[in-house]
């Protein structure tokens, strides 16, 4: 076998057989270049070959351009191990093994497939450019950790909006309600944060690359299909700050919930987030339900859930709690509201008012979520029982350390239930979910995602779920899941 190179380094043609050992010289050799060689064992020696055109022969290879895929592309096609295609493939884009090519006939990026896992699949591109792979929590990764751009602090803010259309995964765009506040090269959160039992909490982290108007434009294809526009079907994105580090003594509280957005902290922080006063996101989750009149012996209004909005009724509405009901005259008394759930069951009301359901999962890499709100108690003749609780909103802190001192703390938890007129008590909000990342976490034991209370006769609220990833020093409420 005969290679030709170029004084570059670029190969300008190959031919086969009939050679005999040794190298074969086309000609006088030009200083720090080779007109040709044969390869021998399957080698060249790089010593007759420049710096330069050593390093272009040992690089990533460039991006082909589209007009010169023909041949590329009627040789692959013909391939059972490799696909052709006008996109590139997604994590969702499942190969037969382990060795499979793909190529992307509109960019001329090569992609082969590294590792195989239904849905979740990787790719590595082979051309230089991204590869394509299942967002992972990594806390040995620098990057986790943000690139620090936004400085030192003394403040932190929250910056959110929600999409307006539903976009699918393997797209790389999305509209919003409001694009204030954000520019491109922005880390963002995208989280599902209400549509159904089965989707809501899907999240990941992707960077923008361009913006117009309200259309937002990624620098990587979204993983996740997502739902927004419409009621109780909401899609959020929340800037994610990279701060140098951050020492925050004021309390700083997170927006709530309002139906749209709002009940998310995020940060990261390449070098130390020292906290001595609270993040608070106690009772800025799913709301509770409003107290009102409803006609006699009815349920009043269920605690806001993963699933929907209230409606009036003593049934669980998904996570949350059920309403109590409101009196009959000579026969029946007003009722207390339920509990609303998260890490487990809320509590069931006083008489006939279910508490929420349990959901999610424990480990808050598959799902992000607030603690269900508590149902409203039931009026007592024309005196309103008390409206539900609120439940817990959401933190997530990426530092290097993260150290709470002093009156430091990380609160998500539910708010308790309040007691009404007779017995028409609200229910307890649930906890939260607090996710922190860092290779060093004293937590001062006050990191607290903790049920809300029952009233007198309302349910109270369960507890929410704690992710710890790294060291962790001190105890949080509930106890952290750490794997």
């Amino acid at each position: 076998m005969a290679v030709v190179i170029n004084g570059n380094g670029t190969v300008t043609g190959i031919s086969v057989g009939g050679l005999p050992d040794g190298i074969v010289d086309s000609g006088t050799l030009a200083t720090n270049s080779v007109d040709s060689a044969e390869l021998i064992d399957g080698a060249v020696d790089n010593s007759h070959i420049d710096a330069m055109a050593a390093s272009k022969l040992t690089g990533a290879l460039p991006a082909i351009s589209g007009a010169n895929l023909t041949g590329l592309v009627s040789s692959l096609s013909s391939m059972s191990d490799a696909t052709v295609s006008a996109s590139s493939p997604t994590i969702t884009t499942n190969p037969s093994a382990v060795g499979y090519y793909w190529i992307n006939s509109t960019s001329g990026e090569a992609y082969i497939a590294t590792d195989v896992t239904t849905d979740e699949n990787v790719w590595t591109n082979i051309a230089g450019g991204s590869d394509v792979q299942p967002y992972t929590f990594d806390p040995s990764s620098p990057y986790d950790y943000g690139d620090g751009s936004d400085g030192n602090v003394t403040s932190v803010t929250v910056t959110d909006t929600y999409l307006t259309n539903s976009p699918s995964s393997g797209t790389s765009s999305c509209t919003v309600n409001s694009s204030t506040g954000f520019s491109s090269g922005d880390q963002v959160l995208i989280i599902q944060t209400q549509k159904s039992s089965l989707t809501t909490g899907t999240f990941e982290m992707i960077a923008i690359s361009g913006i117009s108007t309200n259309t937002i434009t990624f620098a990587t294809t979204l993983q996740n299909s997502y739902s927004s526009g419409s009621s109780a079907v909401t899609t959020q994105m929340v800037r994610i700050p990279q701060y140098q580090s951050v020492t925050l003594s004021s309390t700083f509280n997170v927006p709530a919930w309002d139906g749209n957005e709002g009940g998310i902290f995020i940060c990261k922080c390449l070098g130390t987030f020292a906290l001595s006063a609270q993040i608070n996101a106690t009772g800025k989750g799913f709301r509770g339900g409003t107290a009102a009149s409803v006609g006699y012996g009815n349920g009043s209004a269920q605690g806001e859930g993963q699933q929907d909005n209230s409606s009036n009724d003593t049934e669980r509405n998904a996570s949350g709690g059920g309403g109590g009901r409101m009196n009959s005259p000579g026969s029946l008394s007003a009722k207390s509201g339920a509990g609303g759930a998260h890490a487990a069951a809320g509590t069931n009301g006083d008489s006939n008012a279910y508490g929420g359901a349990s959901w999610g999962e424990q480990d808050l890499t598959s799902h992000l979520g607030f603690g269900g709100g508590g149902g409203a108690g039931g009026y007592d003749y024309s005196t309103a029982g008390a409206s539900g609780s609120n439940g817990g909103g959401i933190i997530i802190i990426m530092a290097d350390t993260l150290t709470l001192s002093g009156s430091g703390e990380l609160s998500a938890s539910g708010i308790g239930g309040v007691t009404g007129a007779g017995a028409g008590d609200g229910g307890g909000g649930a906890g939260g979910s607090i996710y922190i990342k860092s290779g060093d976490f004293n937590s001062n034991s006050n990191c607290n995602a903790s049920a809300g209370a029952g009233s007198e006769d309302g349910g109270a609220g369960s507890a929410g779920r704690i992710h710890v990833q790294g060291t962790l020093t001190g105890s949080t409420n509930p106890t952290a899941y750490t794997g």
